[in-house]
């Protein structure tokens, strides 16, 4: 689930002209210091999501962030108070039960690079964020790097930061995209076009802290197919939503084509929920690349990190979506016709063991691994449903869609 950008979309709706311009100051500001051209920074992943260090306000200790371009900086408030930040502005929140404030850090470090008089927002990030990520305490956004070129690489797990612009702009026979920047926190927004029955061309967000390669609003189903719609698979219950926007159902389909700038993907699955009609383009997709956000130019390059990139053209899954609250793991949604509905199991049951783990024996990390790693074949559930039955149940993962249209 990926809330940050979505909610963070919504505050420059809810802030009056004049507050929208000074939060928009605010988060270009922040000066660098201490950078040695160029800054390599190691990273670990957990999950889909991207596991920096920083250490704040000259502190030694380092704070887990999950490294995010779809996002501002933002940093529980728990942390927050250890670090001595001052509340300076309330936001509007599109939640009344979790307050968003904004508050300046004196400095954000990694490695040799360092950032001082940033500002960032401060909430209960796993209360607001909960599911992101089970060790981190916060994400590190775009307006931490907009100084910078940020070249990511998963092959080598690391980070690299540079101001070269004329290394850059010699970079020839690549794939080369202007971008634009959303209202806060300078998230880049590449234009894309999708396929289905119709061709749609809009601007999606380049969101390394979104685990699928493409989540569209649901808007955009009657958009890409308004006649005859090819096979649409729809969700009971939700595993993909946002604040603010509330939904009944998730829906994934296989649209003909997908065009990045010159990148052409075919028969691609893609996920349609209510984002406030924004997409995301997400870390399965970006990490078959080397990928250069130039923040400076407002310019993306994507470079194939192997000979021969690989695209999924086609979902093995056993049509489950599950969640973890403390050590209780919950269906949150199962999609139809796929073996998980043939078995009866319906959002709110209760699994307690996982493939023979138990449920406080086994993180969500782990079991969203196991759901989406195709060599793993059969799923084995104990189940508890609403009525106090138990019963033991195997599930057998199959394509989602027919393989002889790929």
């Amino acid at each position: 689930m990926k809330k940050s950008i979505i909610y963070f979309t919504i505050i420059p709706l809810l802030l009056s002209g004049c507050m929208l311009v000074k939060v928009n100051k605010m988060f270009k500001g922040g000066t660098v210091t201490n950078f040695t051209e160029p800054v390599i920074i190691p990273f670990k992943t957990a999950g889909h999501t991207i596991i920096v260090k920083v250490k704040f306000n000259n502190s030694d200790i380092e704070y887990p962030l999950i490294f995010d371009t779809g996002a501002m900086t933002i940093i529980d408030d728990s942390v927050s108070r250890i670090i001595g930040i001052k509340k300076e502005n309330k936001l509007p929140s599109p939640d009344k039960n979790k307050d968003v404030y904004i508050g300046k850090l004196k400095s954000a470090e990694i490695d040799n690079l360092k950032i001082e008089d940033m500002y960032i927002s401060m909430i209960d990030f796993q209360k607001t964020f909960g599911g992101l990520d089970e060790i981190a305490v916060g994400l590190l956004g775009s307006n931490f790097f907009r100084s910078f070129i940020v070249t990511i690489d998963y092959a080598k797990e690391e980070l690299t930061l540079s101001q070269n612009t004329q290394e850059f702009n010699n970079l020839t026979g690549v794939n080369k995209m202007n971008f634009k920047n959303n209202k806060m926190g300078g998230t880049p927004m590449i234009e894309c076009e999708f396929s289905g029955n119709n061709l749609v061309k809009k601007y999606a967000i380049f969101d390394i802290g979104s685990p699928h390669s493409f989540v569209l609003p649901v808007s955009m189903l009657k958009e890409l197919y308004q006649i005859d719609a090819p096979d649409i698979i729809k969700s009971n219950g939700v595993f993909m939503e946002w604040p603010f926007w509330k939904t009944e159902n998730n829906y994934i389909a296989r649209l003909k084509k997908i065009k990045i700038g010159e990148v052409e993907i075919f028969n691609v699955p893609v996920f349609f929920a209510e984002t406030g009609g924004n997409i995301l383009i997400g870390k399965e997709f970006i990490a078959e690349f080397i990928s250069k956000i130039n923040y400076i130019q407002n310019e993306i390059i994507i470079i194939p990190s192997k000979e021969k990139i690989h695209y999924n053209h086609n979902i093995f899954s056993c049509g489950l979506y599950l969640k973890k609250n403390n050590d209780n793991i919950v269906i949150e949604a199962i999609l139809e016709n796929t073996p998980a509905d043939k078995y009866s199991l319906r959002p709110g049951d209760e699994i307690l063991e996982f493939n023979s783990k138990k449920s406080n024996e086994i993180s969500i990390n782990e079991i969203r691994n196991q759901l989406n790693d195709d060599n793993v074949k059969n799923i084995n559930l104990l189940i508890i449903n609403k009525n106090n039955m138990k019963r033991e149940v195997i599930l057998e993962k199959e394509f989602l869609f027919p393989e002889s249209s790929n």
